[in-house]
């Protein structure tokens, strides 16, 4: 199921396609099979890679980092016009998404977002068939924790316009650097000093 923003569906012709599902749900599988020749995928899940491009571990000091670089590869992608950028996160929650939907919205991209295995996905979810999906590299508590963070979304309005987001990120010296919706303020060390210091 897919949906997003009708209001300047029209004027908008490039896509941000945010994927949304729990760990083994088929996202990296679509998002492949969406990218075409001229898009990009980003996920965390690369800074975990091997030569392979097996995932081996993931090491949960070091996923705030990755997700950082994944949200400069997207900006990166969206400011060289790929079309389109997909975002191949778990996306759970709307404060996980708010900094796609931003840079993407701003630069005049359709957001759109596809849930798997479909719309209201939790309910549906057998989380032990996930764990085995994922060779066990994501305890289950991690799992139970992600299911329980999920946030419907309708459109990208409730998440720019969301308390926790905008606490979150609205003076969040990533955000001050890349400033989503304009000029850098902040030096990239400033901003690795900032989200080092914050949890």
């Amino acid at each position: 199921m897919s949906y997003g923003s009708k209001r300047g569906r029209r004027r908008r012709t490039k896509q941000l396609i945010i994927l949304r599902g729990l760990p083994g749900t088929g996202k990296s599988e679509l998002a492949s099979e969406l990218v075409g020749n001229s898009g990009i995928i980003c996920s965390s899940d690369d800074y975990f890679r091997e030569g392979d491009g097996e995932i081996v571990d993931i090491n949960p000091r070091e996923l705030q980092k990755a997700h950082m670089i994944n949200r400069e590869k997207a900006l990166e992608a969206i400011e060289d016009g790929y079309d389109p950028v997909i975002i191949d996160n778990t996306n759970m929650a709307y404060w996980e998404m708010y900094p796609y939907v931003l840079m993407g919205f701003k630069r005049g991209y359709f957001v759109r977002f596809i849930e798997l295995p479909g719309r209201n996905m939790t309910p549906q979810m057998d989380l032990e068939d996930l764990y085995r999906r994922c060779n066990g590299y994501i305890p289950m508590q991690k799992l139970r924790h992600m299911q329980n963070s999920y946030e419907y979304v309708w459109s990208i309005f409730p998440i720019l316009d969301d308390d926790v987001s905008l606490e979150r990120w609205s003076n969040h010296p990533e955000n001050n650097y890349n400033n989503w919706g304009g000029a850098h303020s902040k030096s990239r060390e400033e901003v690795i000093r900032g989200t080092r210091t914050e949890s």
